[in-house]
């Protein structure tokens, strides 16, 4: 399920194959509890198996809902369906600019920058979807390195540079290299470039026939301008 709004039951998206078996949830339940509850419990239900542990049903159950921010929608209405109570509540983060966007990224072995950082805008952060990137001017040579838990066949890359706050914080001059083998001398991997920054962007498919090690970008000529990453994307194809 998609989330566009965290309040009651507006701004849900599903799939139309979830769509029966909710709809006769709703219709077996709907006098006991107002919809937005019972959107829970069913979510429980399908998620939490019986041989699960509790403790991890929390993951299953965020694992199943996939939240957008920010809300694209606002909870106007102050009337509950519960009889007799009052909601104000409001959708916080509604119309604020969005400064950067998570992706379920590969898990990584070591996430790091030869960039100096600025306060909590780390890489790390970035990589998990938790807050944007921000560091202070490239010089030539410096990079922004990922590297994988293990060998993946990568199916594509997207990072975007730059954002709402500071349009002009981007990679101007830098490119995308992948990691396919050991490397020689001070190089520990044997890059391979696949991409370039185009107007703050860079964005490729690759073939998908070798696996990876590592994935980083590299500054090739001194910036004027600090640098943020509000996106970073990498998907892989399945392993045999």
């Amino acid at each position: 399920m998609l989330e566009f709004a965290s309040l009651g039951f507006i701004g849900k998206l599903f799939k139309s194959a979830d769509l029966p078996s909710f709809i006769e949830f709703i219709l077996l339940f709907h006098a006991a509890k107002p919809v937005d509850w019972l959107l829970t419990n069913y979510l429980f239900v399908k998620v939490c198996l019986d041989n699960m542990e509790a403790k991890y049903c929390p993951k299953a159950m965020e694992k199943a809902i996939r939240k957008y921010k920010p809300s694209l929608f606002q909870h106007m209405g102050v009337e509950s369906s519960l009889k007799g109570k009052v909601q104000k509540l409001r959708e916080k983060d509604f119309g604020k600019v969005e400064l950067f966007i998570a992706h379920d990224n590969p898990a990584a072995k070591k996430v790091w920058t030869t960039l100096k950082v600025y306060q909590s805008h780390t890489l790390e952060d970035a990589y998990a979807g938790k807050n944007y990137f921000w560091a202070l001017n490239p010089q030539p040579g410096d990079t922004v390195n990922i590297e994988f838990a293990k060998p993946l066949v990568l199916a594509s890359f997207l990072f975007k540079s730059g954002n709402a706050e500071h349009p002009t914080d981007q990679f101007y001059d830098a490119v995308v290299e992948i990691a396919t083998g050991p490397g020689a001398g001070n190089e520990t991997y044997t890059w391979s470039q696949v991409g370039t920054f185009r107007r703050g962007v860079a964005e490729g498919a690759l073939a998908g026939k070798t696996p990876s090690l590592a994935v980083r970008i590299r500054a090739t000529v001194e910036s004027a301008f600090w640098v943020s990453l509000r996106e970073i994307w990498i998907q892989t194809l399945p392993q045999a």
